[in-house]
């Protein structure tokens, strides 16, 4: 199918730092799964809009959640930066509820691309 991956890994454990990669992968090979799986039960959602808007809606999210983990690891973290970083990160939570609620997807990257696509 001329994909840029030749294999499809099946793993049924994925690490917690991978699994926003594997959304991603996932989003990236949407249309080969669909492909792959055509007679298989359980990926209908790829093809309904709500259910690949979900997809992306998740991926976006584990993304900032890899990084928030990412930030809060380190020889110089200690108590008072990790709890300011979480501040941080609640009150940007807070911030793209409402800009969820008012319809506005800049700060979901994935989402907004997949709603410009439709």
């Amino acid at each position: 199918m001329d994909s840029d991956f030749k294999c499809l890994l099946l793993l049924t454990e994925v690490q917690w730092l991978s699994k926003g990669k594997v959304l991603s992968r996932f989003i990236y090979l949407q249309t080969e799964i669909c492909f792959f799986e055509a007679e298989n039960s359980g990926f209908e959602f790829l093809n309904d809009e709500n259910g690949v808007l979900k997809v992306a809606f998740l991926n976006d999210l584990f993304e900032k959640l890899n990084v928030l983990n990412l930030s809060l690891q380190g020889a110089n973290e200690n108590n008072i930066t990790i709890t300011g970083k979480l501040k941080s990160f609640t009150d940007k939570l807070e911030l793209w509820i409402r800009k969820v609620k008012n319809s506005q997807l800049d700060c979901f990257s994935g989402v907004e691309a997949f709603s410009k696509q439709v």
